[in-house]
């Protein structure tokens, strides 16, 4: 059971995945995908966060027998309570002065392709504070004839999932004792886990560590996010 009092079952009316995402698709088991068991989604629900998948049962991978324009139809929530300090930064650096549905919202963005590619439909938004990142791969069960169309097949989705948070945005988190770090407590800077010079080395060109939210790239020149 997350912090909020309920889990991922009580966030999305099945009618409204069915519009938003495919008939046949439902809510899947937690990590049911092997791609969400890794440590920053395990992290969230440690906190008292959720990570959900819904998804029509369909490989996501090429080499599951996964098709290039893409059968599948999926999509992917992690919300982490207590986490809206980080969100000014992340929301300047990356929402490119773009608005949107409500405040502390980024634009909802859907990319369709008229079908010849797998759609995908993205938003982060924070709710009291709790921070929701949502991805939608095959919006409209991949037949939105327009980006626009697909905006207003999964806005009810994201709808749902703002209004069942609201209530309880805020509430009372799980509490997890002394906060002072004991003797095999993890580091808290990169750099102690691979020096810097070490991942320049093995990347052939000068990088450099930077703590900077949602963008996880090393790139020549630029800060490489923690």
């Amino acid at each position: 059971m997350s912090s909020y009092g309920f889990g991922c079952e009580n966030l999305v009316p099945q009618d409204v995945v069915a519009t938003a995402l495919a008939p046949t698709a439902i809510l899947e088991p937690a990590f049911a995908d092997p791609s969400s068991a890794n440590p920053l989604l395990w992290a969230a629900t440690s906190l008292g966060g959720m990570h959900c998948t819904w998804s029509n049962g369909e490989p996501r991978d090429l080499a599951e027998g996964g098709t290039p324009v893409g059968t599948e139809r999926w999509a992917e929530l992690t919300i982490l309570p207590g986490s809206h300090a980080d969100w000014d930064f992340y929301y300047e650096r990356w929402a490119n002065g773009e608005s949107g549905p409500w405040p502390d919202s980024t634009k909802l963005s859907c990319f369709t392709q008229n079908g010849s590619v797998l759609g995908v439909c993205s938003i982060n938004f924070l709710v009291g504070d709790s921070w929701v990142d949502l991805i939608i791969n095959g919006p409209a069960d991949n037949a939105a004839a327009s980006d626009e169309e697909a905006v207003a097949a999964v806005s009810p989705f994201i709808e749902a999932i703002r209004s069942a948070l609201e209530p309880v945005g805020t509430a009372p988190r799980y509490a997890w004792g002394g906060t002072t770090p004991g003797a095999n407590a993890l580091p808290t800077e990169c750099e102690a886990f691979v020096p810097v010079a070490a991942m320049s080395e093995a990347f052939g060109q000068e990088l450099t560590y930077n703590s900077a939210p949602k963008k996880r790239l090393w790139d020549r020149g630029v800060a490489a996010d923690d």
